[in-house]
């Protein structure tokens, strides 16, 4: 149970992706010249984490439970995560309160690149490491952008933090030391 959060915990050893594999799942793509069964374990990685993501968020919103992802949109379409981010949004798909609570580097869920704001305001938090390594978490408000300000472009151009310091660097082969085997 995490602290302050009630509802249905579901961890990572729960039964889930075994569970997809035991039952030897299927899926059927479809073309002009018929239909192709397609073993679960030779689907793309973003086809087998949306399975998995997808049975994870079904269960939270069925028991109105919290479900945590790292890294949401690893391996996933743009557009697939957007989908999860509706249906933990909407009313009708969500009538039990879930929420969704994750980490993403994928842009797309800020601003309008792919259409409207998949997220309040009040929902956006970054995540800034200082000089000593220690991460911090600054609310998207406290930053007061204007209404109709696109916080991807924002965000992309360093206004919010939250992004990686990239130093440009040349490498010679002095610079190339063979890193020690643990064998």
């Amino acid at each position: 149970m995490i602290a302050g959060v009630e509802g249905k915990e579901t961890r990572a050893e729960d039964p889930i992706p075994t569970m997809v594999e035991e039952h030897e799942l299927q899926l059927t793509h479809h073309s002009v010249v018929g239909a192709t069964p397609l073993p679960y374990k030779e689907e793309s990685l973003g086809t087998q984490a949306w399975i998995v993501l997808i049975a994870y968020a079904l269960a939270a919103l069925d028991a109105g439970g919290s479900l945590l992802v790292d890294e949401l949109d690893a391996s996933m379409h743009p557009l697939l995560m957007r989908e999860i981010l509706r249906l933990f949004s909407n009313v009708e798909t969500n009538p039990n309160g879930a929420q969704l609570i994750f980490t993403t580097h994928d842009t797309t869920a800020l601003g309008t690149m792919v259409g409207n704001q998949p997220l309040s305001r009040g929902q956006i938090w970054f995540t800034e490491k200082d000089r000593e390594g220690s991460s911090r978490l600054t609310p998207l408000t406290d930053y007061r952008p204007r209404k109709g300000e696109n916080i991807e472009r924002g965000y992309l151009q360093g206004r919010y933090g939250g992004t990686p310091c990239i130093r440009s660097f040349e490498t010679s082969e002095a610079d190339i030391r063979e890193i020690p085997s643990n064998g």
